[in-house]
C-alpha cells in the first residue's frame, strides 16, 4: 500500500535523492534555497514506511497571477511501475491544483541516447528512455519533443557527463594531454575556497558574458549557491604570478640561447627546435607584458557542487587574454583528479548544444565525456489556461530563433 507524503523532511529527502540511480543536483532538497523566488514542495511516496519516490516541486509564478508546477530533472521514481506512477500522478495533480497551478511540467533525468561526440550518428535510443516516453504519454503527459538548442527547454537536453574511474585520465584527448603538460611548465596554479573568492568568480563570469554577449549569473547568485550547499560547494581559481613567471621564462630563454650558441651549426635540427621553444617563451612573456609588475592575477574560475555520486561543474569564466596558460583545462583536470581521489563516480560538465558543433562541446569533448541526451520535458495540463501559455511560449521561441 502506498502513502503520499506532501512534506518530506530534509534528511530523509536527501538520503533517498542522493542515492537514487537517476538523481540530479536539481532534485536535492537545497536546490529550492537557490531558487528562492519559487515556492518549494518536497513530496514523496512511501511503501511500508519507506520512501520509494520523491520530487522537489517548484511552484513558479507568472504574470496575471498564473502558476505552474515544475519538477527539474525529476521526479525520482520507477516509471515502469504503473501502479506507483498512477498513484504518484493522481496525488501530484491534487497538490498542483491546490496550489493554483494550471499545469505540471516534469523533466526526468532519463537518458534518450548516450554516446561519445564522435559516435553521435551511430547512437541508438535506449530501451528504457523510449519506454518512459511511451509510458508518460499513456498517463496523460504531453511530450514537448526532442529539441536541439539549449534555450528551447528549461534545462539543457544535451549534457556532457564523464565517468570517473581508472581510465578517466588516459581517455583525455591527445591535444588536452599536450596542453596539460605545457601547463606544468607555464606556471598556472590553482587554489580553492568559498566566500573569499566570490569577487574573483563574479569578475571572471562578467568577462565571459561580455565576450559571448550572454547573461549568466552574478555574485549574489553564487553566494546563494554557497549558502545552500555549505559542505560541498566550492570555488576554484586559476592564477598566475606574473613577476615570477616572467623571471622563470626569461632565465629559460637565456639558457636556451646559450645552448644554441654552443652547438651552432653542429645540429641544425636541434637549433631549430630550441629556437621554436624560445619563440614560444617570448610569446608568453609578451602575453604578460601588461601585468608584468603584478604579484598575482586570476585568469579563470569555476564553481562546483557535489551531490550524490556526482560532481557538478556549474559556472566557469576566464580571461581570454591568458588562454595560452589554459586556465579552464587546468581547473577541470584539477577537479577531476580531486574527485577521483574522493571516490565520486561522475562529473557533470553541464549542457552543450544538440548540434555538438559549439565551442563548449569542443572544449568539453577533450575530456572524453559521454553526451547524455535526455528524453525531454513533459506537460500535464490542469486547466484551459495551458493552451494559452503554450501558445505564448511557442511565439517566444520563434522570436528567439529568428
Amino acid at each position: 500500500m502506498y502513502t503520499f507524503v506532501d512534506d518530506v523532511a530534509e534528511i530523509e529527502f536527501n538520503a533517498f535523492a542522493g542515492n537514487y540511480k537517476n538523481t540530479h543536483l536539481l532534485q536535492s532538497y537545497q536546490w529550492a534555497q537557490v531558487k528562492n523566488t519559487y515556492k518549494p514542495l518536497y513530496v514523496g511516496v512511501k511503501q511500508d514506511d519507506k520512501l520509494i519516490a520523491t520530487a522537489l516541486i517548484l511552484i513558479r509564478s507568472l504574470p496575471l497571477g498564473l502558476k505552474f508546477a515544475y519538477i527539474p530533472r525529476g521526479p525520482l521514481i520507477d516509471f515502469t511501475n504503473q501502479e506507483l506512477l498512477k498513484f504518484f500522478n493522481n496525488n501530484l495533480k491534487k497538490v498542483a491544483k491546490a496550489n493554483g497551478c494550471f499545469m505540471i511540467r516534469i523533466d526526468p533525468g532519463i537518458a534518450y541516447k548516450v554516446y561519445k561526440v564522435e559516435a553521435k550518428d551511430d547512437a541508438e535510443v535506449t530501451e528504457y528512455g523510449q519506454n518512459v516516453i511511451d509510458i508518460l504519454k499513456n498517463n496523460g503527459y504531453i511530450h514537448r519533443g526532442l529539441p536541439l538548442k539549449m534555450h528551447d527547454s528549461f534545462q539543457p537536453r544535451f549534457v556532457a557527463i564523464g565517468s570517473l574511474n581508472d581510465s578517466t585520465l588516459n581517455n583525455y584527448q591527445n591535444r588536452l594531454k599536450r596542453a596539460l603538460r605545457r601547463i606544468q611548465k607555464r606556471g598556472t596554479k590553482i587554489e580553492s575556497g568559498t566566500y573569499q573568492f566570490l569577487d574573483e568568480m563574479a569578475s571572471m563570469i562578467k568577462l565571459t558574458e561580455s565576450r559571448k554577449n550572454v547573461n549568466l549569473r552574478n555574485r549574489e547568485y553564487f553566494n546563494q549557491l554557497l549558502d545552500a550547499y555549505p559542505e560541498t560547494a566550492k570555488i576554484y581559481l586559476a592564477y598566475l604570478t606574473p613577476k615570477k613567471n616572467i623571471e622563470i621564462f626569461t632565465n629559460e630563454i637565456n639558457s636556451l640561447a646559450t645552448e644554441i650558441e654552443a652547438i651552432k651549426e653542429k645540429s641544425p635540427k636541434k637549433v631549430h627546435r630550441l629556437t621554436d621553444q624560445i619563440n614560444s617563451l617570448k610569446s608568453l612573456v609578451e602575453e604578460l607584458e601588461d601585468v608584468k609588475d603584478e604579484e598575482k592575477i586570476v585568469i579563470g574560475s569555476l564553481l562546483k557542487i557535489d551531490f550524490g555520486n556526482t560532481v557538478n561543474l556549474l559556472y566557469a569564466g576566464n580571461d581570454v587574454k591568458f588562454t595560452k596558460f589554459y586556465p579552464q583545462e587546468f581547473i577541470y583536470d584539477y577537479i577531476i583528479k580531486e574527485s577521483l581521489k574522493k571516490g565520486y563516480k561522475y562529473v557533470d560538465m553541464g549542457g552543450v548544444e544538440g548540434s555538438l558543433d559549439d565551442g563548449l562541446t569542443y572544449f568539453k569533448s577533450q575530456f572524453s565525456p559521454d553526451i547524455v541526451e535526455y528524453i525531454g520535458e513533459f506537460d500535464m495540463p490542469l486547466s484551459f489556461k495551458y493552451k494559452l501559455f503554450n501558445f505564448a511560449w511557442k511565439m517566444r521561441q520563434k522570436l528567439r530563433n529568428r
